[in-house]
């Protein structure tokens, strides 16, 4: 079984899609890198605007990005998980 398979599999066993599912994405403070996490979203999921929501870090070079949507299966979430993860300077993908 590849990763991608079980991360699907434990999605599948978590949720009962359609749901709402929050993706949280960590990297550096500026726009481009907000801009681009919700383009990922928007690519996979184009009739949804995500919720968004932005905190830095106290030291103000970070950021965590967070996107609210109403996921469609788990198969959707393991994509747009792997296509955040491939963004430039990300740190973290949750």
């Amino acid at each position: 079984m590849s990763e991608l398979d079980g991360l699907i599999e434990a999605l599948n066993e978590a949720h009962e899609f359609p749901c709402r599912y929050v993706f949280k994405v960590i990297g550096p403070n500026d726009s481009e890198f907000t801009e681009g996490a919700v383009a990922v979203v928007r690519a996979a999921l184009p009739n949804q605007e995500p919720e968004l929501s932005r905190r830095e870090t106290k030291s103000g070079g970070s950021q965590s990005v967070t996107l609210v949507v109403e996921a469609t299966s788990a198969e959707v979430v393991a994509s747009i998980h792997e296509a955040l993860g491939r963004i430039p300077r990300v740190r973290f993908v949750l």
